[in-house]
């Protein structure tokens, strides 16, 4: 897709998206990309690092699958006003590392989205650019005592997680299109490859509510809640490397158990998790083995 044919939509809430040709789908929720980038990935995340039990200083970020950057701007931008406001006074550093396939949608995209009147904070940051995020460069800022270091990797997700294995992270955004649309991206393995790369206290964050995907999670020992509904939708997902129960009361309307219906449906066949045990199955291969194990089609 080359930047010409990109066609920018604008959602419920004022923000742009973006259509997918190729899978007629927008990248985002139709009621609002910031808000689904706030509800779903940021507000989530700032209510974990507001935990007591929660110590970090030197915030790292995975946003998988970047694409406009939403997630990790939206969550830069929460933080600069949360330390507006006095809270967040202990994180001194806040790390980005953004993960796509296609780096012509992130230059495109990057100077229309950033000075949106949503971001309250970074809209009036000069520093703050496309050029903030290029393949192969690392970009550090100091802003008000808060040091800013953002890099950009060009790959595919299932190869990095192969080949990069010494990066560590507090928070994980996974944000690909629709588990029926990039099913390989999807997989227990690759929620395994993440767990492997969390500090212990980590999370994952993702919009999609799917059973396959919460039951995948589940089945690698996270503590997996549900995120505030956008729109239609149900709310996303947040797993957890660490139980959230004691302090679900504080963050009502944030962080939130799963319904009495989603977790009869984690029982059932619709639990079983995509699988892809060497990371290189193609997404119809997977769904196929899927169905085979659900006792959906018998083989031969």
């Amino acid at each position: 897709m080359q930047a010409p044919d990109y066609i920018f939509q604008a959602t419920a809430d004022g923000s742009i998206s973006l259509l997918e040709p190729s899978l007629q789908e927008l990248y985002h929720n139709r009621q609002g990309a910031y808000t689904e980038a706030l509800m779903n990935y940021a507000a989530p995340t700032l209510a974990l690092l507001a935990l007591p039990s929660v110590k970090v200083s030197c915030f790292r970020l995975l946003d998988s699958c970047f694409g406009l950057g939403y997630n990790s701007l939206t969550c830069f931008d929460s933080l600069l006003s949360f330390r507006k406001e006095g809270s967040a006074a202990g994180i001194k550093g806040f790390s980005i590392k953004a993960l796509d396939i296609d780096y012509k949608l992130c230059q495109t995209s990057l100077p229309l989205v950033l000075r949106q009147p949503c971001f309250k904070q970074i809209a009036s940051l000069s520093w703050l650019t496309g050029q903030s995020f290029q393949p192969g460069i690392t970009f550090d800022h100091t802003h008000d005592d808060l040091h800013f270091q953002s890099t950009f990797s060009e790959c595919d997700l299932r190869h990095y997680l192969k080949n990069e294995r010494k990066d560590t992270f507090d928070v994980i955004y996974h944000d690909p299109f629709s588990p029926r649309k990039v099913t390989e991206l999807w997989t227990l393995e690759v929620f395994a490859a993440y767990k492997q790369r969390l500090q212990p206290a980590g999370s994952i964050l993702t919009y999609s509510s799917a059973p396959a995907i919460r039951g995948a999670l589940r089945q690698l020992g996270f503590h997996v809640y549900r995120t505030a509904a956008v729109g239609g939708k149900s709310g996303g997902t947040l797993a957890c490397l660490q139980d959230l129960q004691d302090y679900l009361p504080k963050l009502a309307n944030v962080i939130m158990p799963l319904s009495e219906e989603e977790e009869r449906r984690l029982r059932t066949t619709s639990g079983l998790p995509y699988r892809d045990p060497e990371l290189s199955l193609t997404g119809e291969e997977i769904r196929i083995a899927r169905l085979k194990e659900q006792g959906q089609i018998k083989d031969g």
